[in-house]
């Protein structure tokens, strides 16, 4: 009898993008950011509770992300002695900035006495 021949299509191993060791290098456990932050653990409670600082809860566990803890981290960051400070951008609407009379807010007229006879 002839032995069947084993197909290079066959189906490979493939690795999950997701691994223990990829979640530990992006996410940070509450224990570990009071260890890298010099806070208690009831400012990061009030952090987490006001949005200062994001984080992510899987039943018990909270997990934060390293990028959200720096992005917060330059948030609050005070600027140098000398250094300029960063300008905030411009989010309103073209037509506003611009000036055109009809994007602009009209004023409340008071009302005009009526003339008594």
């Amino acid at each position: 009898m002839a032995k069947h021949a084993t197909s290079k299509t066959a189906a490979t191993k493939v690795e999950p993008a997701v691994t223990l060791s990829t979640v530990a290098a992006l996410y940070l456990r509450a224990g570990q950011v009071i260890q890298l932050l010099p806070i208690s653990r009831r400012s990061l409670g009030n952090w987490t509770r006001t949005g200062v600082l994001p984080c992510y809860r899987i039943k018990k566990l909270l997990l934060f992300k390293r990028a959200d803890i720096e992005a917060a981290l330059e948030r609050f960051r005070i600027a140098a002695v000398g250094e300029a400070k960063a300008r905030k951008t411009n989010t309103e609407p073209a037509a506003i900035t611009t000036g055109t009379a009809a994007a602009m807010p009209t004023r409340k007229r008071r009302m005009q006495r009526i003339p008594t006879v």
